[in-house]
């Protein structure tokens, strides 16, 4: 059974805000105030039940739909000039992940300014002419060479270590005894802010009393470490004995200089006493 999407109608302000800005992070272009505000959405819509790995597998296409509803709305006359930004949001996404079924010229004579923060930026009202023109013209067609089957982990996490400036970093036991028999890798690239853990030999965990939780020190926020995620060692794949899963920073990282894994409480907490350490990876001599 292949893994449900997201579509436009089941979009709220919201998850299209999240959606944009997962988007836009995976390009390295977030400022330190959309970073934090992509945490708090985050943490607002887990609470809803918004399922945040499937929005953020759907992110690109999202935004490049509402995008091109708004080329759609500008070119059928609407009388709202699409701004600037959002041109070139649709020239850098568009081009690659949809393709309409006639041309949308786009010129650059008229620019309104605008911002892509806020609710009252272009971007808070793409959703009406994202639903309304994709509902009513069909203007889009299948993204080309894309589909709801989502792709393995193991094969993102190949294709990774294949881009431009991937590390890949063995990991080393700590001192907690339950790393003693640890082997893996973590595959991360900062541009991509996206990277994957692969552990084996992990003592397995009670979920309801502790859980693993990952962390990446960043020399450029150097009182804590930015949160990995916490993942548990309960049921490895019986052919390898591995735990293969992606990484979910919770704030963008600058300048990765070690990654490590502790045990913590079950749902892991904010700030690490790294009182129980059970490897480390040194992204830095």
């Amino acid at each position: 059974m292949s893994q449900p999407s997201i579509n436009q109608a089941k979009m709220t302000p919201e998850m299209l805000r999240a959606a944009d800005l997962m988007s836009a992070a995976a390009m390295n272009v977030l400022t330190d105030d959309e970073v934090s505000e992509l945490a708090s959405l985050k943490a607002t819509l887990a609470a809803q039940g918004v399922d945040l790995g499937l929005l953020a597998e759907n992110a690109d296409r999202l935004v490049g739909e509402a995008l091109v509803a708004m080329a759609a709305s500008d070119a059928l006359g609407s009388g709202a000039a699409m701004p600037e930004e959002a041109r070139e949001r649709l020239v850098s996404l568009g081009v690659r992940l949809v393709a309409p079924p006639v041309p949308i010229h786009i010129s650059r004579d008229r620019v309104v300014a605008g911002s892509r923060s806020g609710s009252g930026g272009w971007l808070g009202w793409t959703v009406a002419a994202a639903a309304s023109i994709l509902a009513t013209m069909g203007w889009l067609r299948q993204p080309v060479g894309r589909s709801d089957i989502p792709i393995p982990v193991a094969d993102q996490r190949r294709s990774l270590i294949n881009e431009q400036g991937t590390l890949v970093l063995e990991w080393a036991s700590g001192p907690d005894p339950a790393g003693k028999s640890i082997k893996g890798d973590i595959v991360w690239n900062n541009s991509l802010q996206k990277g994957f853990l692969r552990l084996q030999g992990a003592a397995a965990n009670d979920p309801t009393r502790e859980q693993y939780q990952l962390w990446i020190f960043d020399d450029k926020r150097a009182e804590y470490p930015v949160d990995g995620g916490v993942f548990d060692f309960a049921a490895p794949d019986p052919s390898t004995g591995e735990i293969l899963i992606p990484i979910d920073a919770k704030l963008k990282v600058f300048d990765p200089s070690l990654f490590a894994v502790t045990i913590e409480q079950a749902n892991g907490v904010v700030v690490t006493k790294k009182d129980r350490i059970v490897a480390v990876a040194k992204a830095k001599p």
